[in-house]
């Protein structure tokens, strides 16, 4: 995959590890059972799980429901914001990996024909996308997009205002911010990116000038 404009980018999870090089120990007392035999136990064990060809119908309680729509749809504008436009396309269909991911847990606990999500699926869904997913996914977005690190149209509208200053404060930078419906922890993000491409810096605390 040599581009974000490659349809299978944001249909597909990502992982990128920095693991330190340690040297693993080749010596056992004895293995009683191996990796694939338990493997092969799961499948079979998920095999008759999901052989029954009766209908079940899922559904989310209603404040589950409210609650997912409200994570993506703040985190839609808010990673929007921060990075290339192309990450609108992974954080949405994210979101609707969340849904899949709370019904397949519940349909793996449950054979009723009627199946409300739990809490605790829900939540380890919610947790799973939001905490682990999507930070993998827009590093692999930052990594091979030619773009990463340009600033997108909510970044240099900040900008343009900040080049009629010589120095501002948060308090002004944030009322330009709200303008453009742009909340506090986004500002922050905003105002750390332009600090590490060296287009400002902070002289002190809530002070910044550009450079």
């Amino acid at each position: 995959m040599t581009s974000v404009q490659d349809g299978l980018f944001s249909r597909v999870l990502f992982y990128s590890f920095n693991a330190a090089p340690i040297w693993k120990t080749t010596y056992t007392s004895g293995i009683i059972r191996s990796n694939k035999e338990i493997f092969e136990d799961y499948s079979a064990d998920l095999c008759d799980k999901f052989k029954s060809n009766s209908a079940q119908k899922f559904a989310m309680t209603k404040g589950q429901g409210l609650k997912l729509d409200n994570t993506f749809s703040e985190l839609l504008i808010h990673n929007t914001a921060l990075y290339v436009e192309d990450v609108r396309s992974t954080v949405i269909r994210l979101g609707g990996m969340c849904y899949k991911i709370a019904m397949t847990l519940s349909a793996i606990r449950s054979d009723n024909k009627e199946i409300i999500c739990s809490e605790e699926d829900f939540n380890t869904a919610l947790y799973l996308v939001k905490e682990v997913y999507l930070i993998h996914g827009i590093n692999m977005l930052n990594r091979i997009s030619k773009t990463s690190k340009k600033l997108n149209t909510t970044q240099t509208d900040l900008y343009n205002w900040i080049e009629t200053k010589d120095t501002f404060k948060r308090s002004e930078i944030s009322e330009q911010a709200n303008l453009s419906g742009i909340k506090d922890r986004t500002l922050s993000d905003i105002l750390n990116r332009f600090i590490e491409l060296n287009l400002i810096e902070r002289v002190k605390q809530g002070v910044y000038a550009k450079r």
